[in-house]
């Protein structure tokens, strides 16, 4: 049975547009969480259809399912955060040539919506259309305003369970399929193929935490991001060294006396801080444990990027493998 998280997080508020019957994006009070009807795109002869994905995970994934039969562009890099990352002139580029724009969706690229929105002459498409979302509510005290960064329609951070993205690789197929129908055959071959390998990484993970006891399943990460993993596997997180779903949050001092004081009950012996944390977020980290004056590891998990290339977790399922593996480092025995 799946365990609850043990406490929630605030929301964000969503950027949101709809697009006409005609293609063209207007705001208005519609999340960009649908996918827009996307007819047949016609190519010139030789000519491929030129894709975007806004980040490194969704581009990884993209580039499964349409494989040689388009051009990807990665609007971010390896090792970016995508709730900070602001656009530069490439981007910007990439974004008026794609047919279609792949991203995530529930307001996660905060800072590159805007851009994507006023900028794109095609289809965005949001991968996460379909997924359930964990709604969260925090209990941990802030020193900055969540005016404005608030995820109203729920945590952002689907893809830390390889079963939603299942639905990721269920909608590239269709959305592709319809746009270029000379290939849907190849989209669909590809999608099933990498969906076995999803529920494959779904087994190799469930074997791994299997040896882990259930009242030792419990983390400490550097901001709430794992909610969709700790509740897939039953895990429970127990606190953040940021509250929120974004990490450009700032915990009060009362806020840090309790994490201190949680590390102590539950005598934790690691805390997990992703690799695109910020050098401030890694002092913290090291403070927590000190006031705590326990023997507590800090581990570097994958978060919202994928490594760079030729490093561990350069691909999505590499990025779960690492990420379980760093899990068993700090809680098997």
């Amino acid at each position: 049975m799946k365990k609850k998280v043990l406490f929630l997080l605030p929301l964000f508020m969503l950027l949101s547009f709809s697009l006409s019957a005609g293609g063209k994006r207007e705001s208005s009070v519609d999340s960009i969480n649908t996918i827009p009807d996307i007819p047949q795109i016609i190519q010139k002869s030789g000519e491929k259809l030129q894709l975007a994905a806004s980040t490194t995970i969704i581009g990884d994934v993209l580039s499964r399912i349409a494989g040689d039969t388009a051009d990807i562009k990665m609007l971010m890099i390896p090792g970016q955060n995508p709730h900070s990352y602001e656009p530069v002139p490439g981007n910007i580029r990439s974004i008026e040539e794609a047919d279609i724009i792949f991203v995530n969706g529930f307001g996660l690229e905060e800072n590159l919506l805007d851009d994507i929105q006023a900028v794109s002459k095609g289809y965005i498409v949001p991968v996460s259309s379909g997924i359930g979302t964990l709604d969260f509510q925090t209990g941990v005290e802030s020193d900055e305003s969540e005016e404005g960064h608030e995820h109203e329609a729920g945590d952002p951070h689907v893809w830390m369970n390889p079963n939603n993205v299942i639905q990721w690789v269920r909608n590239m197929v269709t959305v592709l399929s319809k746009a270029d129908s000379g290939n849907a055959a190849i989209y669909r071959e590809h999608g099933e193929i990498y969906i076995a390998e999803l529920i494959e990484m779904d087994r190799y993970i469930r074997d791994q935490i299997r040896t882990i006891p259930s009242d030792k399943r419990i983390l400490i990460l550097d901001h709430q991001l794992f909610n969709y993993f700790a509740d897939e596997y039953g895990f429970t997180i127990i606190g953040a060294l940021i509250p929120g779903t974004s990490d450009s949050a700032e915990p009060s001092p009362k806020a840090i006396a309790g994490l201190v004081d949680l590390v102590r009950e539950y005598k934790v012996p690691a805390l997990f801080v992703g690799r695109t944390a910020s050098e401030g977020l890694q002092k913290l980290a090291e403070t927590v444990i000190a006031e705590a004056g326990t023997v507590v590891v800090i581990l570097p998990t994958l978060t919202g990027s994928l490594a760079p290339a030729g490093e561990r977790g350069d691909t999505y399922l590499d990025f779960l493998r690492f990420n379980t593996e760093q899990i068993m480092k700090g809680l098997g025995d």
